[in-house]
């Protein structure tokens, strides 16, 4: 499963791609992009703009695209669908109880 890179720069010189991206953030509905956004709120200064994003939103994407394994991937994406966001799964966080769960995204 090769993605590349999934969240590089472009020019924003162009009305139209401003006009796309801002329109785009504005109708947020992706539940990893929100949850991500949620997590970097303070970060972020609560903006989301294209500069906030580039800075911390997309590099975690990139992360998981560059060196996430194939499983990784795979979580991420079914995390950024609607339909799968909210499975239960186990967690495997350090420090959690066995057989405790949580949501996927």
């Amino acid at each position: 499963m090769a993605l590349g890179n999934c969240a590089d720069m472009m020019s924003m010189l162009s009305i139209e791609t401003k006009h796309l991206i801002n329109k785009g953030f504005h109708n947020l509905k992706n539940p990893f992009f929100v949850n991500l956004s949620e997590k970097n709120a303070f970060s972020m200064n609560n903006k989301i703009n294209h500069m906030s994003v580039a800075f911390y939103v997309a590099p975690y994407i990139n992360a998981i695209c560059r060196s996430g394994t194939v499983e990784e991937k795979t979580l991420t994406f079914e995390s950024m669908l609607k339909h799968k966001a909210f499975k239960m799964l186990p967690s495997t966080k350090r420090g959690h109880a066995t057989g405790e769960m949580e949501q996927l995204v």
